[in-house]
């Protein structure tokens, strides 16, 4: 059974359920759909720990911990939820380098990042 986990912004948790994420992983749709032939286990839904402003200070241990934790137990794929990326002036959607920080260091772990999930 593969175990996936996904990643969503700590921001974004304020005020999202995760209910898109998992209904797209539950019905193997968007994202999701590359396992239809698969057995799947939502083994993590867990948020970054902050970007660093004053209302979310960056948390940059405590995020390891949970990083290190999928690794122990057995996460294969990390899906990164579309809140994960941010609007620019222009309205142009850019990855938060907190999380392509992290993206990075799950990839050295040997867990593929997929980034997304029902977007």
């Amino acid at each position: 059974m593969k175990k996936i986990a996904v990643l969503r912004c700590l921001r974004t948790s304020n005020n999202c359920t995760g209910s898109g994420c998992l209904k797209a992983f539950n019905n193997k749709t968007n994202a999701f759909a590359v396992y239809e032939a698969e057995e799947t286990e939502l083994a993590a839904f867990l948020n970054c720990s902050g970007c660093g402003d004053v209302q979310m200070p960056n948390n940059e241990e405590g995020l390891r911990k949970k990083l290190d934790r999928l690794v122990t137990i057995g996460v294969e794929a990390v899906h990164l939820s579309g809140c994960t990326k941010k609007k620019d002036a222009q309205g142009e959607k850019h990855e938060c380098p907190v999380i392509t920080k992290t993206a990075e260091y799950l990839e050295q772990q040997g867990i593929t990042v997929v980034r997304g999930t029902h977007h």
